[in-house]
């Protein structure tokens, strides 16, 4: 009996809405004056047409469509049952008929205007028009006018669907910061504060336009300033006034501080939390009662308790600390306050932004997956495994809240960057021939889904080496991700003809290699491979006893192993961590070789950030051979990555007619100071020492070591970097003591 009740309540309340249901006869449009228009657009952008049943729903989605073409700021709807007619009045974006510019004196309308994606003639966007100002803004701080002021006035005309964009410029002045002096400090010396901030003399400022006086730079580092006295406890700190003087061009600034007394700690309680007992959370606290406060122990209190939470989920926790101060006693009592919200899962991952990669190489790195628990740990790790690819200029993973509750979405945007280079370089030196290469590499590649072979994960390399002197030809394949695993597949194919003043060598192989992650981040690998090629030495009629030996035709066989750890921070130009790599190198006849020996290698390299954003570089390197050595197997020095300032090969053992014969241990130290001049140019200082030597572990006497050192240039154009170096011997061990030094050039473009 009560089915039967629904049933005729629904009945009846369908006849009820088909009753009041009404058809649409007409759709009139009209613009923002009343005036009636044509309607085709609208029509075509909407389902509320004539014959059909009027809806709320589809007419709230035929609005929403209507705005979404972007032609229209406004859009209203009127029915008039009795008529049956849907009026709907638009108004439509304004049209920019004129972009004026006025108030700039440093850079002409054009370069102003060359900045605008805005389009005379076309509706006026807001969204286009305020990154068209960010742009000009961003234009500005480029050429150091950082307080320059940038302002978009829309102005009306007689025709209300028509306006003139008129920019203007308060470009102030541009000063370069000549002199910082600080006022009343004690716990900080003057070079002490000086190295905390930004706003400093710049080293170059009397060569370059650098070192340019930004407010709001100079605010930020006031900010800093008196965090690095509340991390000493100076609470009462504050910046009593700045004094600035200029001449026009350069600024001195006068910062007077006061620095109060430090704080001690008082009473330290936490409160709020409920999952977690204070017991289990004190453990995690270091802020101690009776020692001197200080917010980097404050803040390291809070990072352990908001990782221990949101490492189990709770994404939406909010921990801070309550400071109750007294001037009188100098005794500060803390209170952690803990809002512990909800643990959540991860619903989804959604990622937008990934036009040429493919979504599946991007999911396969991340360390969190939909289901998994909401770890801050993972979506942060996930994160930096993304910035690491090198594929993307930006990377944004956030979590968002969904409908489900205990559930979040992790919103995955990321900015794709050229992945593809064409590379043409060369070198020369006062002995030396010119050798010229070519390069073309993808660094996201893909092989199995054909054209245009880009965005599967993988990397190619193909590169020719040409001159007088040597011929090469190598193409190589990495895939990895082998077989859907975090097994890398690498493949490469080569071919050579080198052509030495004693001998010509020539050479045909291919190396296979395997490479295994030992743990997730930092970044250690272990690789096998296995290189086999034929080699072929004709030696030249003049040549002595020593090198006629040498002649041979064999076979090359090596299984070799790699265990690597890379905790660069970038792989372009990184500024801390590094590399450690030690690699071993077998040949055996039972494996095909015609030689019976080993290889072993150490390499060690460092990134330091030093003084203006300059990087020290510094790398180490040791090298020794053992069992049969024949010549194209030993190590000789001099060029790039063997002790800049010699020649190739001008570095180690020769024979009676001073001809190179290679030694069986090479060692290496370099140190390089990178420093960025400007945006276009870098300088580098670099020095290196080592040495080649004829036995097996015959490294240990260090007064072997030749040493070198030079300048260098990099510069940074819109196709590419260049670069430039010569390097002179200071130190000389070289057997033919030829230190007349060496120029190399290197030169890509990146597409």
């Amino acid at each position: 009996m009560l089915k039967q009740t629904y049933k005729i309540i629904l009945i009846i309340f369908l006849f009820t809405s088909f009753a009041l249901a009404k058809n649409i006869t007409e759709v009139q449009v009209y613009n923002s004056k009343g005036e009636k228009i044509q309607s085709g657009f609208v029509l075509n952008n909407i389902k509320s047409k004539p014959g059909t049943t009027l809806s709320p729903r589809v007419l709230s989605s035929d609005i929403r469509r209507l705005y979404q073409t972007n032609e229209f700021i406004n859009v209203e709807t009127e029915f008039d049952e009795d008529a049956g007619v849907l009026k709907i009045t638009v108004t439509r974006r304004p049209k920019l008929i004129e972009i004026l510019v006025e108030g700039n004196e440093e850079l002409d309308d054009e370069d102003i205007i060359d900045e605008l994606d805005l389009v005379v003639d076309e509706p006026l966007d807001e969204a286009v028009m305020a990154a068209d100002k960010h742009n000009i803004k961003k234009l500005y701080d480029d050429e150091g006018y950082y307080n320059a002021d940038i302002f978009f006035n829309v102005e009306k005309t007689n025709d209300p669907e028509e306006v003139i964009l008129r920019i203007v410029v308060d470009e102030k002045s541009s000063l370069q910061v000549d002199e910082v002096r600080f006022h009343g400090n004690t716990v900080f010396l003057d070079d002490d504060l000086a190295d905390m901030i930004n706003t400093k003399p710049s080293f170059w400022r009397y060569m370059f336009d650098t070192g340019f006086f930004n407010e709001l730079i100079f605010d930020a580092d006031q900010k800093l300033i008196k965090r690095q006295y509340k991390s000493r406890g100076y609470l009462d700190f504050k910046i009593e006034k700045v004094v600035k003087k200029d001449d026009g061009e350069y600024l001195e600034l006068d910062i007077f501080i006061t620095e109060g007394r430090p704080y001690i700690v008082g009473n330290v309680t936490i409160s709020g939390n409920s999952i977690y007992s204070t017991a289990d959370l004190e453990k995690l606290v270091t802020a101690k009662s009776g020692f001197t406060y200080s917010t980097l122990v404050e803040d390291a209190d809070i990072d352990r308790m908001t990782t221990k939470y949101q490492n189990e989920g709770y994404l939406d926790l909010y921990c801070s600390a309550q400071l109750n101060p007294n001037p009188q006693t100098h005794i500060v009592d803390v209170n952690y306050r803990i809002v512990e919200g909800k643990p959540s899962k991860i619903r989804d991952i959604i990622i937008t932004g990934n036009n040429d990669t493919k979504e599946y190489v991007i999911r396969r790195e991340l360390a969190i997956q939909p289901d998994d628990k909401a770890n801050k740990d993972l979506i942060d790790k996930s994160k930096k495994r993304l910035i690491n690819m090198n594929y993307f200029e930006k990377v944004d993973l956030t979590a968002v809240d969904t409908e489900i509750e205990g559930y979040k979405d992790l919103q995955l945007k990321v900015e794709e960057k050229s992945t593809g280079q064409i590379g043409l370089g060369g070198g020369f030196s006062s002995a030396d021939s010119f050798v010229g290469s070519i390069e073309f590499s993808q660094s996201n590649f893909d092989l199995y889904e054909g054209w245009p072979f880009i965005g599967g994960g993988q990397r190619f390399q193909s590169r020719a080496k040409f001159g007088s002197e040597r011929q090469d030809l190598s193409i190589g394949w990495v895939d990895p991700w082998f077989m859907g695993k975090p097994l890398s597949l690498s493949t490469s194919f080569f071919m050579s003809e080198r052509y030495y003043d004693e001998y010509d060598q020539e050479k045909l192989g291919y190396e296979v290699g395997l490479t295994k992650r030992l743990s997730k981040y930092p970044l250690w690998t272990i690789r096998h491979a296995h290189r086999l090629y034929q080699i072929e030495l004709d030696m030249d009629d003049d040549v002595s006893k020593e090198m006629e030996d040498e002649e041979t035709t064999d076979i090359s066989s090596a299984y070799i192993l790699t265990l690597r750890k890379d905790t660069r921070n970038s792989t372009r130009r990184p500024n801390e961590g590094g590399i450690m790599q030690f690699t071993s190198e077998l040949q055996s006849i039972v494996i095909g070789s015609d030689n019976e020996s080993g290889k072993f290698k150490v390499r060690w390299t460092t990134y330091n950030e030093a003084f203006e954003e300059s990087v020290l570089k510094l790398h180490a390197e040791v090298n020794t051979l053992i069992g049969d050595d024949p010549i194209y197997d030993r190590y000789f020095g001099g060029g790039i990555g063997r002790v800049r300032g010699y020649d190739e090969r001008e570095l180690g053992p020769v024979d009676s007619n001073e001809d190179p014969l290679g030694g069986a241990s090479f060692l290496l130290l370099s140190a390089e100071l990178d420093v960025p001049f400007n945006k276009t140019f870098n300088g580098v200082w670099f020095v290196d020492a080592g040495n080649v030597w004829e036995d097996s572990y015959d490294f240990a006497d260090l007064s072997d070591l030749s040493l070198t050192t030079g300048p260098g240039l990099r510069i940074n154009l819109p196709i590419g970097v260049v670069e430039l170096y010569y390097g002179k011997p200071v130190v000389d061990n070289s057997e033919t003591e030829d230190d007349s030094g060496s120029f190399h050039f290197n030169m890509g473009y990146n597409f």
